[in-house]
């Protein structure tokens, strides 16, 4: 190894940032880095891989979940919710050459970090309403383009799986989303009326009568408990019922 060789690693290490973010959240950690061009690395998260990101003059150029770039705009904004609520990981920042550095994006970090917020407040103002996790949805009807972007694009990626039926848990495995965006996200759908609960089947004989794909919803397995019948629902709610005890 060449001197100078020597003296430019000495050099990067002296530069370095670290710490965890056990005593430093993430997004403090954006914010110390201020305009440095450099890459920022992520390790020690619970149930994560090693988060790696490249960032210039106050942007993110590039991200990568273990040996994956992620190159959906999307699915960076997952990782950023997941690294903004980590309450342990190890972090290390390293400044490097712009010309060292890979391109995928170029977005603004303090936006990136601001809809996260916006994420987090909006999860924890609904928190009490939103469904299980393991609640599943069928998909009624077709938005046709109403909705805004993001609910759009949550759509798009999850209605293969809530046409069959889906939990929050599934298409979150599913999409790799964190698990209460997902919630959100159906909640919303729900309260659109574009989505509706499945009814838990009961178990008779020890024989489940849960179908395996179910594609349409019906009034045998839909659950419409909550939603307001009018004085018409309730007569035939209770005609039925004396119908099962007769």
């Amino acid at each position: 190894m060449s001197e100078r060789t020597a003296r430019h690693r000495h050099e990067r290490r002296r530069m370095a940032i670290f710490g965890n973010l056990s005593e430093l959240p993430f997004p403090d950690v954006i914010s110390m880095l201020g305009r440095r061009c450099g890459t920022l690395r992520l390790s020690g998260l619970d149930g994560h891989a090693d988060v790696i990101l490249h960032v210039d003059e106050e942007h993110l150029l590039a991200l990568h979940v273990g040996p994956t770039a992620l190159r959906d705009t999307a699915r960076v904004r997952e990782v950023f919710l997941d690294l903004t609520r980590a309450e342990r990981g190890a972090f290390e920042f390293t400044r490097t050459s712009p010309n060292d550095t890979p391109q995928h994006h170029r977005l603004p970090l303090n936006k990136l970090l601001l809809a996260t917020t916006a994420v987090i407040d909006e999860i924890d103002h609904y928190r009490a309403s939103l469904p299980s996790a393991d609640t599943r949805f069928l998909l009624v009807e077709d938005p046709q383009g109403t909705l805004d972007a993001p609910l759009q694009d949550f759509l798009d990626r999850t209605q293969e799986h809530l046409t069959l039926g889906a939990s929050a848990t599934d298409v979150a495995r599913a999409i790799g989303m964190h698990v209460e965006q997902a919630q959100l996200h159906l909640y919303k759908l729900r309260a659109l009326g574009h989505i509706t609960p499945v009814r838990a089947y009961s178990v008779r004989s020890g024989v489940s009568t849960t179908p395996t794909t179910p594609t349409t919803p019906t009034a045998a397995h839909v659950d419409h408990e909550d939603t307001p019948r009018g004085l018409i629902g309730r007569l035939l709610a209770a005609l039925n019922l004396r119908r099962r005890a007769a």
